[in-house]
């Protein structure tokens, strides 16, 4: 009974530790783009205030485009480390199920997931509810790298015509 027990301590102290990886990974990624947004906001509205192009706008846009780079750089980085901890949690839920479904008789929860008691009749429990917790937390380094490719791309081609106007004027 102790080796159980000191088995389901383990189980459960490793799925605290991977949580609270993404929950903290989740964090910087908000933390982080906020940062980036708020200060390429107010690079942008500084730019659009000039009202000639010049060697400061060039500069001012040139920033622009750093910031989308680390943006995405950073939402990468973060897209990953969170997978890996998300795809820990996955393996431990396997090893779980199979060191300890066909010993527990129904007894001992899922690793992941909520219980039957704690949720609707309609819930399939036959599947894993692995990763379901985590949706949000996957998907926002997607959804702000797309924001920053796409910032990147405008501000790439807004760079472009100005100089292809800049130097047909010449």
């Amino acid at each position: 009974m102790a080796v159980l027990l000191k088995r389901i301590k383990y189980f459960c102290d490793y799925t605290k530790h991977e949580d609270l990886l993404i929950n903290q990974r989740t964090t910087w990624l908000l933390a982080s783009q906020s940062i980036l947004f708020a200060a390429t906001a107010a690079i942008l509205i500084a730019a659009l205030r000039i009202d000639d192009w010049n060697l400061e706008l060039e500069f001012a846009l040139f920033v622009i485009m750093l910031f989308c780079i680390f943006g995405i750089l950073f939402c990468r980085a973060t897209f990953i480390s969170i997978s890996a901890a998300d795809k820990a949690l996955h393996n431990l839920d396997d090893i779980w199920k199979n060191e300890w479904s066909s010993h527990s008789h129904g007894l001992l929860p899922t690793i992941t997931g909520g219980e039957k008691s704690y949720v609707s009749e309609d819930v399939d429990f036959s599947k894993s509810n692995h990763g379901k917790g985590s949706y949000i937390s996957r998907r926002l380094p997607l959804i702000f790298g797309l924001i920053w490719v796409i910032l990147l791309c405008y501000i790439v081609g807004f760079f472009t015509i100005n100089l292809i106007q800049k130097s047909i004027k010449l």
